[in-house]
């Protein structure tokens, strides 16, 4: 019995800092809370639970009872549970410590965040199984699309209408669910992302509610379509998400030009030194993260 217990609480553990790993980088720009749960081995689980929740509370509304408990009873509590926790906690210290961390180090972090990345693509890429031409096509085109959209030069919006509030949670939490998309970035990109830590920051009630609105119709939109694509085009979608996490780790390069946000070298050559070991600690932090489910398996089989 005990046993078994000390078993339940390593996997509730496991889950929670699972769920922290995730909340960690949903505020920051240029990385992706989707890309996390991709690296963390839980992507598709996560987004099959949202799924079922999602419709599971539909049909008690339309008293579909039936319907209701059979989404209600594929879901593993303990998990989603767990894994809201982490992210929850996680954002909201995140929101205070991660900020400072950019603050002190901006390049170090960002570096770091580069060679998680990089180091987590391996992935979703191992399984494709036939690399053919159009694989490549496909992941060139997704590659430049999501360099593309991540040099969109952005400007802060001091004074939000309530309707962009919503828009701008749907937006982000559309961008988070999907690997090498960052949620904080697109804030960054229509100028909400300072308003919206601040309100974080400050326990901003009435931003907060509006936000959590547009998250709400963001997830009831996306994640059915995620599924439904998942389930027909597994291989190519996983084609598109190596692509997006390609694309956005080119952006989280410290170093940019001024005027069209172009990655280049920095002047100072230890600075590229700097930055290339971190990268490598970042590649070999990722290589470890895989295997942490593999070993909490083990310990809680």
């Amino acid at each position: 019995m005990n046993n078994k217990k000390s078993k339940s609480i390593i996997r509730s553990i496991d889950f929670f800092l699972r769920g922290f790993a995730i909340g960690s980088v949903d505020v920051i720009p240029g990385i992706s809370g989707g890309t996390i749960a991709l690296m963390l081995g839980i992507y598709e689980k996560t987004i099959n639970s949202i799924f079922n929740i999602e419709f599971g509370i539909i049909n008690f509304i339309l008293q579909k009872r039936e319907k209701s408990l059979d989404h209600f009873n594929k879901l593993d509590w303990k998990f989603i549970i767990c894994l809201t926790l982490g992210i929850i906690t996680a954002l909201f210290i995140g929101a205070n410590l991660i900020s400072t961390l950019l603050e002190k180090w901006p390049n170090e972090l960002m570096s770091l965040f580069l060679g998680l990345i990089l180091g987590s693509i391996v992935i979703p890429w191992t399984q494709i199984k036939k690399k053919t031409f159009s694989v490549h096509a496909i992941l060139s085109i997704s590659i430049a699309l999501s360099f593309l959209i991540l040099s969109i030069s952005f400007s802060t919006n001091t004074d939000p209408h309530l309707l962009m509030i919503i828009f701008a949670g749907l937006l982000s939490v559309c961008a988070m669910i999907l690997p090498g998309i960052s949620g904080a970035l697109i804030l960054l990109m229509i100028g909400m992302y300072e308003i919206t830590l601040n309100a974080v920051k400050n326990g901003n009630f009435i931003y907060l509610v509006l936000f959590f609105l547009g998250v709400c119709s963001g997830m009831v939109i996306l994640i059915p379509i995620l599924k439904w694509l998942f389930k027909k085009y597994r291989e190519k979608i996983l084609i598109i998400l190596v692509g997006l996490m390609i694309g956005s780790s080119i952006n989280l390069w410290p170093w940019k030009t001024s005027t069209n946000n172009f990655p280049k070298l920095p002047d100072e050559i230890h600075l590229l030194f700097i930055s290339i070991v971190f990268i490598i600690l970042g590649i070999i932090f990722s290589t470890l993260l895989r295997k942490i489910p593999h070993i909490i398996k083990s310990l809680t089989e």
